[in-house]
């Protein structure tokens, strides 16, 4: 499973980084939107999990930015899930997001995440 994680936050990343690769994930990191969506644009991810208060490009402007970049290209749409401490309701409305992971972050939370999405994924 390939997984991108955009925090500003580098012990959060470093966190997320480590569990998913224990996981048995292929993870790519992201400091800021920008940068998320420029991965994205270069590569298909099979989860990607954005940071919703990350300084300049945050994650809404930046799942904006994956998803025309999906359907310029013809390409899945791939499940993003917005990181956040609060803000659950408005991300649950959002088209662009198909999720929410509530911060601070657990192993098990992660655990169960890569399960659903992999298994959603050969639906």
């Amino acid at each position: 499973m390939r997984i991108l994680v955009a925090d500003d936050d580098p012990g959060n990343l470093d966190i997320m980084g480590r569990l998913f690769i224990r996981l048995g994930a292929e993870v790519e990191l992201a400091r800021d939107g920008r940068a998320a969506a420029a991965l994205a644009a270069a590569s298909v991810f099979d989860l990607i999990l954005l940071d919703l208060a990350m300084p300049g490009r945050g994650g809404r402007m930046a799942a904006q930015d994956i998803r025309r970049g999906e359907a310029a290209r013809g390409w899945r749409r791939a499940p993003i899930l917005a990181l956040s401490g609060s803000d659950a309701e408005n991300v649950l409305a959002d088209p662009d997001f198909d999720g929410f992971i509530q911060k601070p972050v657990s192993m098990a939370a992660l655990k169960e995440m890569v399960e659903r999405w992999s298994k959603e994924g050969q639906a």
